[in-house]
C-alpha cells in the first residue's frame, strides 16, 4: 500500500515537472519571437534613414503653451536626398504678424538645407535638420527616432513658440 502511495507522488512530481518545463519553453519561445519582430522593425528603420527617404506622421502635437492636440488630420514631415516638405500644424504664440493668418508656418517646401544623423541612447537615432531658407521662419529640426520607429519632432522658429510632436517613422510611397 506504502508503494502505490509513494509511486503516485513521484507520478504526481514528474507530471508537475513536465508542466512546469512546457511553460518555460513557451515563455521562450514568445520571448524569441518578439526579439526577432523587434530587431527587424529596427533595421528596417535604420534602412530608411540611412537612405535619407523617409516621412514622420505626426500624431499628437505640444505646443510650448498648453496640452497635448491630438491631431485628427494627416499631419507630416517628408525627407528626401535633397527636398524637405513639410505639413504640419501651428499652435501657439508668433512674435511678429503674419502676411496671412490663415495659413501655418510650417506648412512649405525646401531645398535649401543641412542633415546631420547622429546615434542616441539605446539604440535611438537623433537627426537635426537645418534649413538656410531665407524666407523660412523655421530654423531647425530636431527628430528623435526609436529603434522601433516611434519619434519625437522639435520645431525651432525663429519669431515663433517651439513645439514638439510624437509620432512614427514610416517609408515614403
Amino acid at each position: 500500500m506504502k508503494e502505490n502511495t509513494v509511486m503516485g507522488t513521484k507520478k504526481y512530481f514528474l507530471a508537475y515537472l513536465l508542466f512546469l518545463l512546457a511553460i518555460t519553453i513557451n515563455t521562450a519561445s514568445a520571448q524569441t519571437k518578439k526579439e526577432i519582430k523587434e530587431k527587424t522593425k529596427a533595421a528596417e528603420i535604420q534602412k530608411l534613414l540611412d537612405s535619407k527617404r523617409f516621412t514622420f506622421k505626426a500624431q499628437t502635437a505640444q505646443p510650448l503653451r498648453g496640452g497635448t492636440i491630438n491631431l485628427t488630420s494627416d499631419y507630416e514631415l517628408v525627407i528626401k536626398k535633397d527636398s524637405l516638405q513639410s505639413y504640419l500644424p501651428f499652435f501657439g504664440r508668433a512674435f511678429t504678424a503674419p502676411m496671412n493668418p490663415s495659413e501655418s508656418p510650417l506648412i512649405f517646401n525646401s531645398t535649401n538645407f543641412n542633415y546631420t544623423a547622429a546615434a542616441g541612447k539605446k539604440g535611438s537615432k537623433n537627426i537635426t535638420v537645418e534649413l538656410k531658407d531665407q524666407n523660412s521662419n523655421v530654423r531647425r529640426f530636431y527628430l528623435s527616432i526609436s529603434g522601433q520607429g516611434y519619434a519625437t519632432l522639435q520645431v525651432l522658429n525663429s519669431n515663433r513658440d517651439p513645439i514638439s510632436f510624437n509620432g512614427y517613422i514610416a517609408a515614403l510611397k
